[in-house]
């Protein structure tokens, strides 16, 4: 059964977003509440391995593989316990499945259900039928029934990293501070340390699972940001170079310590190394192409195609980019070179929540993201400093949602 989402239930989701962050939907149909079964839809498996509530790739099929978890409903005012079945049946390539004890005394069939996971416990929301869609900011604020009190310290637990984060740095808000280094990463360390985090090569996120981004600011000018650092997959066939070496002797340039390879690349054009960004749709992945005269050392095409230097796999771009910015603070700084060194301003913060992963490849595609390769010779030996994806901070919103921004006054 099938019916277009109504007001109430829009409503009702805004509002269970706004106070438990990620979730997922369940829409029982007449025949699974019959039949005490219900699809365990791709999103829902997703944030259940996400959250590690449940993991369905790991189960095994049949009743032995069967696993039952703490679960409550969210009514009017209440809160209810149930058991949350999960469980793969032998047939049917075991389709993941899911069940709520007693949920067919809470849910008329097309209901729609929201399911978050708070401490290990699974909770469950009729959206349709909750007051929550009639009620606005200032109304559940208000209102302490058992189950808005749960909602509201839910918002509470979750925001408490951002809005600690934001009394730290807004102790340091309109103050020039002098780096720690004078080097490009000299602000982000600096930061670093005034929030007491030590510096360490850890790819997990800096600030109590929060990622903190800097961004220089000066006459007009922003420095690109980087999104992630990410290899490429070396030893596809299709590709010419199997490492960092090999980039760097096929299309480096030479200077006088050595040779380099420094160079921003874009969808929309090549750049003076004659590397450009292009994306495959057919396979997912994107490439890195040589789009000028061949080099020397390069295979000799019949086809006239451009030669594929390396590339990545889209889908752990994708997946790189969902972990690594599930939550993002983003600082904007004013710089000024002194003679002892380089001191800055935090003149803007802003928080934002779960990239659009969908919109990834348009933003590479509209150059709004871009990768900068960053190879050098020293003495014989090649060092790369990563392959770094970058995001305009101007067009942050082509791949963010709305930010929360701080007062810094």
């Amino acid at each position: 059964m099938t019916r277009p989402i109504t007001a109430h239930e829009i409503q009702a989701a805004q509002h269970l977003k706004d106070l438990v962050g990620d979730h997922a939907y369940l829409r029982p149909t007449e025949t699974a509440l019959e039949k005490s079964i219900i699809d365990a839809i791709t999103s829902l498996r997703a944030y259940f391995a996400e959250t590690r509530f449940h993991t369905y790739d790991k189960q095994t099929q049949g009743p032995s593989g069967k696993m039952v978890a703490q679960g409550q409903y969210l009514a009017s005012g209440t809160l209810t316990p149930c058991r949350v079945s999960m469980y793969r049946p032998n047939t049917k390539d075991g389709d993941p499945r899911i069940w709520f004890s007693g949920l067919k005394e809470w849910v008329e069939p097309a209901d729609l259900l929201g399911v978050f996971v708070h401490q290990s416990v699974a909770y469950v929301i009729n959206l349709s039928q909750h007051p929550l869609g009639w009620l606005n900011e200032e109304q559940i604020n208000a209102t302490n029934t058992d189950d808005l009190v749960l909602l509201k310290e839910v918002k509470r637990q979750r925001e408490e990293p951002s809005q600690h984060l934001f009394r730290m740095l807004q102790q340091h808000a309109n103050r020039w501070i002098p780096t720690v280094v004078n080097a490009p990463t000299g602000v982000g360390r600096t930061i670093e340390l005034l929030l007491g985090i030590q510096m360490n090569s850890s790819t997990e996120a800096d600030f109590h699972g929060i990622e903190l981004k800097t961004s220089r600011k000066n006459a007009g000018k922003q420095t690109r940001t980087t999104l992630f650092a990410k290899v490429p997959n070396w030893g596809v066939d299709f590709t010419l170079c199997n490492g960092s070496a090999e980039l760097l002797q096929r299309y480096g340039y030479n200077r006088e310590k050595g040779r380099k390879l420094y160079c921003q690349l874009n969808h929309s054009k090549a750049n003076s190394q004659s590397l450009q960004l292009s994306l495959t749709q057919t396979s997912d992945t994107l490439r890195v192409i040589h789009t000028g005269k061949s080099t020397p050392i390069s295979q000799q095409r019949t086809n006239q195609q451009p030669d594929v230097a390396c590339a990545w796999d889209m889908g752990t771009l994708r997946q790189r980019l969902k972990e690594k910015h599930a939550t993002t603070c983003w600082i904007d700084v004013e710089t000024r070179q002194l003679h002892h060194g380089e001191e800055f301003r935090i003149i803007g913060v802003e928080l934002t929540e779960r990239p659009f992963i969908a919109l990834f490849d348009t933003a590479i595609r509209n150059d709004a993201v871009t990768v900068d390769f960053l190879i050098k010779e020293d003495k014989g030996r090649v060092h790369d400093k990563g392959y770094l994806f970058k995001i305009d901070p101007r067009r942050r919103s082509e791949l963010f949602p709305p930010p929360k921004t701080l007062s810094l006054r």
